[in-house]
């Protein structure tokens, strides 16, 4: 990888690597409010480090990233929601028994997943995205243990996402076996090129929708 593609990843590195410091930091030393403070800066360091990205884009790194003005957006959106979540949720995570500053650590994993989603010029980086997203959901749903109506949301969804899991994946495969790529722009240019879609991309479509 080059200096330019590094450059285009600050944001995700920056998200990426927060949890695991939040981690190191509580195995040291239980500080609710330190743990808030550097989720915050943080969440304000990537949001920023966009800025830094925009005179370098569009830029692809092959095979996985396509990282334009388009993508920056929409990365800027979630960043900016993750942000706001943070505040909103500071006061009612700190009145919770029990463990609390995990609940920013996850935080930032489904922010990582979301963002993955935006950037992704591949299946694979697609499906790491959304699952890094939705297993982060799963917990969060489930964060409060002491309510049972979070535990039960928590394993409805958990279910309901390994399903719809397989019917993503089959679809990709589908569509992969048509294709012979499992990249996007090659796709496109496939389908542009290659007139009438067959039933096998129809049906691939079709279970991604699902």
């Amino acid at each position: 990888m080059t200096s330019k593609d590094f450059l285009c990843l600050t944001p995700f590195l920056i998200i990426a690597t927060a949890p695991v410091v939040i981690m190191i930091v509580i195995s040291v030393l239980r500080n609710y409010k330190v743990v808030f403070g550097f989720s915050v800066l943080s969440l304000l360091a990537a949001f920023s480090s966009i800025f830094f990205i925009l005179p370098s884009v569009p830029h692809t790194i092959e095979p996985l990233f396509i990282i334009d003005v388009y993508s920056l957006f929409f990365l800027g959106i979630i960043i900016i929601s993750a942000l706001l979540v943070t505040f909103l949720s500071y006061d009612y995570i700190k009145q919770l028994e029990g463990v609390r500053e995990e609940y920013y650590i996850i935080l930032f994993t489904s922010t990582l997943g979301a963002s993955l989603l935006v950037v992704a010029n591949h299946f694979i980086l697609f499906f790491l995205g959304i699952e890094t997203l939705s297993i982060s959901l799963y917990i969060l749903i489930a964060f409060q243990k002491s309510k049972s109506n979070s535990i039960e949301a928590g394993i409805k969804y958990l279910i309901l996402a390994s399903v719809s899991s397989a019917f993503l994946l089959f679809g990709m495969a589908l569509i992969y076996t048509a294709f012979g790529t499992m990249q996007f722009t090659a796709i496109v240019t496939a389908i542009g090129t290659g007139g009438q879609l067959s039933s096998l991309v129809i049906s691939g479509f079709g279970m991604m929708m699902v």
